[in-house]
């Protein structure tokens, strides 16, 4: 004989891969409007300014993992060793386009560096 949960014990929500995505590509967002727009503006109107290279990193990092939930919904906790024989050239490609994508924004921030008279990252 099977019981069913008791009243007390509901069944917990778990959020599917498309909600996880979308999460990460607003928190993606989010930080993008904390850690780029905003010192870019404070750079145009203040003299002293800081900025985080790691904040500028979480960036294309939630974006685009963000996407690759949402487009391949991997059906392991995330782990590698849950990943199938299909889902792993995709995770790698994944992972790959978002070191490029922050390659490519450090090299555009260190370039709006030194238009706005500060030197550059690099």
């Amino acid at each position: 004989m099977e019981i069913d949960a008791l009243p007390s014990q509901k069944k917990r929500f778990k959020p599917g891969p498309i909600i996880g995505g979308c999460f990460l590509i607003l928190l993606g967002l989010g930080f993008g409007y904390f850690f780029i727009y905003r010192k870019l503006e404070e750079m145009k109107l203040q003299q002293d300014f800081t900025y985080s290279m790691k904040g500028m990193m979480i960036v294309p990092l939630c974006i685009v993992f963000g996407f690759y939930y949402i487009i391949f919904k991997p059906a392991g906790a995330g782990a590698w060793k849950d990943l199938t024989k299909r889902e792993k050239p995709f995770f790698i490609a994944a992972l790959l386009l978002s070191l490029l994508s922050f390659a490519g924004l450090a090299y555009w921030f260190s370039h709006q560096l030194t238009a706005n008279g500060y030197a550059p990252i690099f």
